[in-house]
């Protein structure tokens, strides 16, 4: 039993042999054994410079690999393989436009919703054109995020494989002798303007109807996402040729003048192969810090170790003018544009408005300095890679991960439940027995924690002279049972009661007593579905895989947590043996403390406050999501 994903090593961009069918002989070839580590050890660290190892088998000395293999290449790591989604799905959310979502760009005109005509449902795509040359309007699988960021936006979407068969079907109303043309679009990322024209397509003759107008297409790239391109021309016939009364039933209550002009379009189904689709994802990016060359069985044989870029990036020191209080995105930005690398990122929503102190600094390592900026606002710092953008930073709020947990009705109580909208579920029949350990101690609890601030002020020369503060939060009843377990973190915030929401949401993450899972390792080897190569997929991806939610069913009996087991990723070990089949050894962090929560809007108004558990408290809550039926029902 596998899913069949493999790994793929390149480079400087080229792929290494690795003894598939077609590679040279003669190259050197890469052995099985290679290695990926990533992420922090606790939820209280930042992580470590993700790095990676492998060895390269040097056949033939000749063809220069101690040459080629050298410090400074960069290397990627790829793993590949094939995705099984429901052929009769559409790849687009939101085909017949009901969510009211129009992810769509315009030339020459103008695309909007309205209700004047449908096809199924209440509404449709209307376009109109600004001219009498007509206009083009391309519609993407999933809305559209700013160019640049989150480029794991549409990662759940397949994507296409060279030599795929696939089919779209777009039903169109045009007026009557208005040609519409229909085809096929390839986006390489989730951003407007990344996308390019697939073919001539098919065309059909405007009849005042609704018309199915079917494509069938090969992709001539992998890793793309299809999406659909709609042209019209001319705009429509002269008033004078137009025929019918306008009551009409084609025409529908809502009709206007101007519809008489516009084309409208409704059910972008976009289906895909029936024998799979491939997937790409990117799960190590850097450059090689060492090769050794040694003798082994094998032959002559080099040992190459790379680390990530945020090892350069520690390397470029940052010295400027003092910096004013200014928010913390601000700070980041500065810093990484002073270290003059090509480095893009990502910082969560809520963390980029908060303010940083004055700071004067001088020649300090730029890795160690947006650390401290994540640090002070209770952010994580992640060396994120994503094969369309490649390595970029990613500052993450760990309070607005996906929630692994949720409320329900058992009978007798609202209680909660493992499992919620988006976390990734894997039964404990897929995970290797033998390393498991639930420990249960004091090493990672706190009961008080203390968060530092700086005061602004100025000295007897008018000058900048901040105040160290220290904001305390203890948890009493836990000091009692527990005793005193202090946790200490400096920041470079420049309020009090920032200082102060640190503290609390460090105190309630940090307060656990609960047992901690060690050593989940999912072997490929114990994975067979479809659903096991999406987990591991999502698992291996160098974005989708921070923080991700994860939900361990089946647990067995001897397992002290009782039922089902709610974690986040926060890193791990992976490796790709020899036989092929990667083996995940993850680092987990218990759900308490970590998550969105449910607002009071979506829990079930029938409840009341004297039916939830009775053991149940506040800090239980965070983190906690309505019942997934419940969120289903009012969106």
């Amino acid at each position: 039993m596998t899913t069949g994903i493999g790994c793929a090593l390149y480079l400087d961009g080229v792929r290494v042999a690795d003894g598939r069918p077609g590679d040279d002989e003669a190259a050197p070839t890469a052995l099985a054994g290679l290695s990926v580590v990533w992420g922090r050890a606790t939820t209280v660290d930042q992580p470590e410079p993700s790095s990676c190892s492998f060895a390269i088998w040097n056949r033939d000395p000749g063809t220069g690999a101690a040459d080629t293999f050298t410090p400074g290449a960069q290397v990627q790591v790829f793993a590949e393989g094939l995705t099984y989604p429901t052929p009769t799905r559409s790849t687009f959310l939101d085909p017949s436009f009901e969510l009211g979502t129009l992810p769509a760009t315009a030339q020459g005109g103008r695309v909007d919703l309205s209700t004047a005509q449908a096809n199924t449902g209440a509404q449709s795509a209307r376009l109109t054109p600004s001219g009498p040359s007509g206009m083009s309007a391309t519609f993407a699988p999933a809305p559209f995020v700013p160019p640049g960021t989150s480029p794991e936006a549409w990662d759940a979407i397949p994507t296409t494989d060279e030599g795929q068969t696939w089919e779209l079907d777009v039903a169109v109303f045009a007026p009557d002798g208005v040609v519409v043309q229909v085809r096929p679009v390839l986006y390489s990322g989730p951003y407007s303007t990344a996308w390019t024209p697939l073919g001539q397509g098919a065309h059909v003759v405007g009849s005042r109807g609704w018309t199915n107008v079917p494509v069938t297409f090969t992709p001539d790239t992998a890793g793309h996402w299809v999406g659909v391109q709609v042209t019209t021309y001319p705009t429509a016939q002269p008033w004078q040729d137009v025929t019918g009364t306008w009551d009409a039933p084609e025409f529908g209550t809502a009709w206007t003048w101007q519809d008489t002009a516009a084309v409208f379009v409704d059910d972008l189904n976009v289906l895909m192969p029936e024998a799979g689709v491939a997937t790409s994802v990117l799960v190590f990016a850097g450059r090689i810090t060492s090769t050794t060359a040694q003798a082994d069985e094998s032959g002559p044989v080099l040992e190459v170790v790379c680390t990530d870029f945020t090892a350069e990036l520690d390397n470029r020191d940052v010295g400027d003018e003092p910096w004013a209080v200014e928010t913390m995105a601000a700070r980041f930005n500065r810093v990484v544009g002073l270290t003059g690398m090509a480095v893009t990122t990502e910082i969560d929503p809520a963390l980029g408005p908060v303010l940083l102190s004055w700071q004067d600094v001088d020649a300090q390592g730029a890795t160690g300095l947006l650390r401290d900026f994540a640090t002070s606002v209770d952010g994580v710092l992640w060396p994120a890679v994503h094969r369309t953008t490649g390595p970029y930073l990613l500052v993450e709020d760990p309070a607005a991960r996906t929630s692994t947990k949720h409320l329900v009705w058992d009978g007798t109580w609202v209680v909660i439940a493992a499992g919620a909208a988006g976390a990734v579920t894997i039964s404990a029949c897929d995970i290797l027995a033998d390393p498991v350990a639930f420990i249960r101690d004091t090493s990672e609890i706190s009961t008080r924690v203390a968060v530092s601030w700086l005061e602004q002020g100025v000295d007897d020369e008018g000058l900048p002279s901040p105040t160290e503060r220290t904001e305390l939060v203890v948890d009493e009843a836990l000091e009692t049972n527990w005793g005193a377990r202090r946790i200490g973190v400096t920041t470079l915030l420049q309020a009090a009661a920032d200082a102060l929401a640190v503290a609390n949401r460090l105190l309630v993450r940090t307060s656990i007593t609960g047992w901690r899972a060690t050593g989940l390792t999912i072997d490929d080897a114990l994975m067979d579905t479809a659903a096991d190569a999406a987990t591991e997929f999502l698992l291996l991806d160098g974005t989708r895989r921070i923080g991700a939610p994860l939900t361990v069913t089946d647990l067995p009996a001897w397992a002290p947590v009782g039922g089902d087991l709610a974690l986040y990723v926060e890193g791990g070990t992976y490796t790709f043996p020899e036989g092929g089949g990667w083996v995940l050894d993850l680092t987990v962090s218990p759900s308490h403390g970590l998550g969105t929560s449910a607002p009071w809007a979506d829990l079930d108004p029938t409840w009341a406050w004297d039916q939830m558990e009775p053991t149940m408290t506040w800090t239980d809550l965070v983190g906690t999501a309505a019942s997934p039926d419940l969120v289903e029902e009012s969106s």
